[in-house]
């Protein structure tokens, strides 16, 4: 039987198998490592330096090093997302398994991607998505009575793969009544923008009905009329789900629910038939 930890457990524990290669040195070996779809690809950089510097002789130390960025499909990958919506970005053809991801050492793209280092680090990152999920539940009251050594538990505990570390300080982020429920919506354009879009969404109707994935779609986009479905960790959700649901259950640890639209209604085999669609851009958040 399905418990809910159980399926916060089976979403933590999901991997993708990524081929990271260097396209400037073909006579390097391509590094192969499962990564957890909730992690971020920056907190592997040392590991890619490492692997550069044992096999391509780049000090990790040197400035194409220390500048190192990831690329898939001709585009740089948004690292500041977590790796598994990075991959659902791609449906509804994602690239094959596993998935080949390129190591660049030059030309940063600055205009396009969060450069992580000492003085903006990855965990201050995640702790300012965590800060902004609870201000909209509980106006940032949980996070702000935390202590520091339980800030430090969380990342510790998504670092290293630890689920039952992070979840012990993680479930007082996710209890209680939420005034409006943490979530963004992502669509990725044919010439490689990004849209993201975000609205307040309580997790009831005013009739005190939960409020769908449907429901949800009508309040931030109430023009739109193209059958569509929501997919997070690669899968493509019924549109009569619950959002309470949806987000207690499923998810990222920076306590956003992270949904990928893509054209096409949910059948029971959780696909879609194919119809073109674009977000309205007077609803959008932002575009990257």
């Amino acid at each position: 039987q399905t418990t809910p930890d159980s399926i916060q457990r089976q979403v933590w524990d999901g991997k993708l198998p990524v081929c990271f290669v260097l396209p400037e040195d073909p006579d390097v070996p391509p590094l192969y490592s499962l990564v957890p779809r909730v992690g971020y690809f920056p907190a592997l950089l040392d590991r890619l330096r490492a692997h550069l510097s044992r096999h391509a002789g780049i000090d990790e130390d040197s400035p194409g090093a220390q500048q190192l960025w990831l690329r898939s499909a001709g585009r740089p990958l948004r690292w500041h997302l977590p790796v598994g919506l990075l991959y659902d970005l791609e449906r509804p053809k994602p690239p094959p398994l596993p998935w080949e991801v390129e190591i660049r050492t030059r030309d940063f793209p600055t205009d396009e991607l969060v450069s992580f280092g000492p003085n903006n680090s990855l965990e201050s990152y995640f702790l300012y998505c965590l800060k902004e999920a609870d201000a909209l539940k509980h106006r940032a009251r949980v996070i702000n009575e935390m202590g520091e050594r339980e800030h430090r538990q969380l990342w510790q505990g998504l670092l290293n793969d630890q689920f039952d570390q992070f979840s012990v300080v993680n479930r007082k982020l996710m209890e209680g009544e939420a005034k409006y429920l943490p979530f963004r919506i992502y669509q990725q354009g044919a010439d490689g923008g990004l849209s993201v879009l975000q609205c307040l969404a309580k997790p009831h109707r005013e009739d005190s009905t939960p409020l769908t994935l449907s429901d949800l779609l009508r309040i931030c986009l109430p023009n739109f009329t193209d059958p569509v479905t929501l997919a997070t960790h690669g899968v493509s959700l019924p549109m009569e789900t619950p959002l309470a649901w949806a987000y207690d259950k499923l998810a990222y640890p920076d306590n956003f629910l992270h949904l990928v639209l893509q054209p096409g209604r949910c059948n029971s085999a959780g696909d879609g038939e194919s119809s073109a669609m674009q977000l309205d851009s007077s609803r959008i958040l932002t575009v990257i």
